[in-house]
């Protein structure tokens, strides 16, 4: 009997990595069936459901859903799960577990297949040769940032690009982009770009969450759900600059309270505009992690994402520093937009050394930056 190759070490690190920062399933590609210990499959495949079904991925969850799916005793009960708990220090090498993880998985794939060829008695000569090869191409190739054929991409993009080079000529935005409606801008960098993120920084007062909504309200006017995430302001703060947009009223009499006869007229006249405004969600998001956050934009199946602001999107780990907490929350919201297709606008304050120096921003001034730099 053929041994076949795999890593206990690396399988048990993977699940490890998980119990100490579960956020990561929502990026990692993998499969129960790339682990070879049906112990660990059984565990990844638990882990999954949870994750699949918004809940907790814990020691605690994790005994449940084992013992629901009636594999807990199988796989060596809590001990087991306590063994995984220990098995990784930390979850920063997560990524590259999987990707060993899966190398392992098509190496395994490789050999039985030339064993089962070899152990062939009516193919001889080329005819097994042939038969060899048609059942190699039917591996799958491991996931992850796999390259794909040119041949396959290349006509899809180029045929975007005709698209856009097309609009941009008629004045709009193509399907790569959606109009900010701030003219400006949209000359300037052609829109907002679809598929990434896009970073927005200011000084705190200069505008930035006027700007964003500024960019909702036109993506939802152009038929785009668009979902503004606030984790500082309450939602009413941002009805109240919807309102001021369309009265001329300013926003700080109608917070006040302090609105003359004919401004509360102007005002409720200008609900009734406001109202007509669809598919623009505004989330209370206080407290709410980034992967929270992608879960409901999910649900509403938002186009257009906003994030008021960077700084105060809940930490995926308690652990971590504010810098390592950005990166990790921008490269969910990258993975995100990368893999749905929308556009994610995250606002960030700029560090104090602008005000200081009164010098004009640059990206690298965007207040621990380096994570959402990096995005």
């Amino acid at each position: 009997m053929i041994e076949l190759p795999w890593s206990e070490a690396t399988e048990q690190s993977l699940l490890g990595a998980v119990l100490i920062k579960p956020e990561i399933l929502a990026w990692l590609e993998v499969e129960p069936a790339s682990f070879y210990a049906p112990q660990n499959s059984s565990v990844w495949a638990a882990m999954t459901n949870l994750h699949a079904r918004g809940l907790a991925v814990d020691e605690v969850t994790l005994e449940g859903e084992l013992e629901r799916s009636g594999v807990l005793s199988a796989i060596g009960g809590l001990a087991y799960i306590g063994r995984l708990a220990c098995a990784c220090a930390t979850s920063a090498n997560a990524e590259s577990y999987a990707a060993t993880l899966e190398q392992y998985r098509v190496t395994r794939d490789i050999i039985k297949l030339a064993a089962e060829a070899q152990a062939s008695s009516d193919l001889f000569g080329e005819e097994l040769l042939d038969s060899l090869l048609g059942k190699l191409g039917s591996i799958k190739r491991a996931k992850g940032n796999e390259l794909t054929a040119t041949e396959d991409t290349l006509p899809e993009m180029v045929r975007r690009l005709i698209d856009d080079v097309d609009a941009s000529a008629k004045g709009i935005a193509g399907s790569s982009f959606v109009e900010s409606g701030i003219s400006a801008l949209d000359h300037a960098i052609g829109g907002i770009p679809m598929g990434t993120v896009t970073a927005i920084g200011g000084r705190p007062g200069d505008g930035k969450s006027s700007t964003l909504l500024n960019i909702g309200e036109h993506a939802a006017k152009l038929g785009k759900v668009v979902a503004i995430f606030t984790t500082e302001d309450p939602r009413d703060r941002w009805n109240e600059r919807l309102l001021a947009k369309h009265s001329g009223v300013a926003v700080d009499k109608i917070y006040r309270r302090t609105l003359s006869p004919m401004e509360l007229g102007a005002v409720t006249n200008a609900s009734n505009v406001v109202r007509e405004i669809k598919n623009l969600h505004i989330v209370h998001a206080h407290g709410m992690t980034a992967m929270e956050m992608i879960r409901v934009a999910t649900v509403l199946g938002a186009q257009v994402i906003g994030i008021d602001y960077a700084q105060k999107v809940k930490s995926p780990e308690p652990r971590m520093k504010l810098h390592e907490s950005i990166e990790a929350s921008s490269k969910m919201f990258g993975d995100y937009a990368g893999k749905s297709g929308a556009a994610v606008v995250i606002l960030s304050q700029l560090s104090k050394e602008v005000e200081k120096e009164n010098r004009r921003a640059m990206l690298s001034d965007l207040r621990y930056g380096d994570g959402l730099a990096q995005e």
